[in-house]
């Protein structure tokens, strides 16, 4: 697998997650210190391409836990993860 690195750009809000998430989860801040991301700011996120489909089925997974309510409509932080 190829170590090259790629730049994905993401929101504020997506960054402002991403931080809130990584304090509050020790799996999910686990997993992206693995990937060499030590700091999260800006609206750029660089990992390789491995890293960011890891990412994805995170994401997807969680999704489905929280990001709908009752009536599976999507709430805030579901349209966060959305994204």
């Amino acid at each position: 697998m190829s170590n090259e690195k790629n730049e994905y750009r993401i929101s504020v809000e997506q960054t402002a997650y991403l931080r809130r998430l990584a304090s509050e989860q020790l799996d999910f801040r686990d997993m992206i210190e693995s990937f060499g991301i030590t700091q999260l700011g800006g609206n750029m996120l660089t990992i390789r391409s491995q890293d960011a489909e890891t990412l994805r089925e995170y994401f997807t997974e969680r999704l489905a836990k929280v990001g709908f309510d009752s009536e599976y409509s999507p709430i805030t932080r579901g349209l966060s993860l959305r994204v």
